[in-house]
């Protein structure tokens, strides 16, 4: 399932069916919450950890083999940042560079409901957590996932559970609205940094 963690990662050649203009501001609410996935129906790839999302961008927190890792993409910027701190280096990667399209944002990846799908439904209302969401089916992935079913916080501005066809699962709880601290959002300045863009570009000129 392409939740969001796995979006981030990996997800990032997609091209999108919104049209959102170069610039555009994410619209939803500050908040910070607990994050949970699974990537099939016997659970293989669970993690957890937190995730904080304000208007310069979002901000997730995990840990892979026991070590921190933290992902970071910025709206304003239109990059994703891949931290370790226990090398204290990031990894930078400009979005325009892995897209066709120089008007790419990654603010599409918060374009409403099913916002990475050709088609969707509404199928109703229903709680997550207390909070009041929008049920939606979600089918024709850009990316060729299996379709899936959202349940979409419109006041937040994201899903806080998705469900794929393939039996992965992604749910936010824990849920504490408010505005995020803006150094969440970017990387810490004795960090060294590591520009994957610059990096492509030098191989494919040898």
């Amino acid at each position: 399932m392409q939740t969001v963690l796995l979006v981030i990662a990996t997800a990032v050649i997609a091209s999108f069916g919104t049209d959102l203009c170069a610039g555009e501001k994410w619209q939803g609410t500050a908040f910070a919450a607990d994050f949970s996935e699974t990537f099939g129906s016997s659970g293989q790839g669970a993690q957890q950890g937190r995730m904080y999302l304000d208007e310069p961008g979002m901000r997730m927190e995990t840990t892979e083999e026991g070590e921190p890792v933290v992902m970071i993409i910025r709206f304003t910027e239109n990059d994703m940042l891949s931290l370790m701190p226990g090398e204290r280096i990031y990894m930078k990667i400009p979005y325009n560079f892995m897209v066709d399209g120089q008007s790419a944002r990654l603010e599409q990846k918060f374009a409403g409901p099913c916002a990475e799908f050709a088609q969707r439904e509404k199928l109703g209302s229903d709680t997550v957590g207390g909070r009041a969401t929008e049920k939606w089916r979600c089918a024709g992935s850009y990316e060729d996932e299996a379709d899936a079913t959202e349940w979409y916080d419109p006041e937040l501005g994201i899903p806080l559970r998705a469900e794929d066809d393939d039996g992965g699962r992604f749910e936010l709880s824990n849920i504490q609205v408010g505005s995020q601290p803006a150094n969440l959002f970017q990387p810490p300045a004795d960090y060294e940094v590591m520009d994957m863009g610059a990096m492509m570009q030098m191989q494919m000129g040898d």
